[in-house]
């Protein structure tokens, strides 16, 4: 977005000012699956150097690149009740995040190739052959937790987790 300052009239000396929103996702390829990582933006460009009343406008070249930033995995929400485990990721209620091409772009997302593990009281780890369905935006594994579990934890194929004490 740019947004001059003052804005009227536009014959007057004004600052310019600038900002961007950048949404993490992949512009080839799987859009919902970014890479985890070290990120940095880059604008590259040409300003008006002075001199020129008419066009061509004589010009300097200009870039300008962010601090680098972590894209990090996302938090699955996960709960349980009446013998289901349903797991979500939740796009933000304020803004448009794309979680699935299919999803919703301001609520609950089902997950892709969720796998599903319980934690025991004992530290070891079940994985139980449990395929998730998808029901209104949730990912849902039809089954209760064994006995002498602690946890549940969730994962999708992005390696984005969830994890819910019992």
């Amino acid at each position: 977005v740019h947004t001059p300052d003052p804005l009227y009239p536009a014959n007057v000396e004004q600052t310019h000012y600038w900002w961007a929103i950048w949404q993490a996702v992949a512009h080839n390829g799987d859009r919902a699956g970014l890479p985890l990582g070290t990120y940095r933006l880059s604008v590259v460009g040409e300003s008006y150097s002075g001199g020129n009343t008419t066009w061509p406008w004589s010009s300097e070249p200009y870039n300008v690149e962010s601090e680098p930033f972590e894209v990090t995995a996302a938090n699955i929400d996960i709960s349980i009740a009446d013998g289901e485990v349903l797991a979500t990721l939740e796009a933000p209620d304020w803004g448009y995040r794309l979680i699935d091409m299919d999803g919703d772009s301001q609520g609950a997302n089902p997950l892709k190739s969720p796998t599903l593990t319980w934690e025991m009281a004992d530290g070891s780890l079940q994985n139980p052959e449990a395929k998730a369905s998808q029901r209104d935006g949730y990912s849902v594994f039809t089954l209760t937790p064994p006995e002498g579990s602690v946890g549940a934890i969730v994962t999708d194929a992005y390696g984005n987790e969830g994890r819910l004490k019992l």
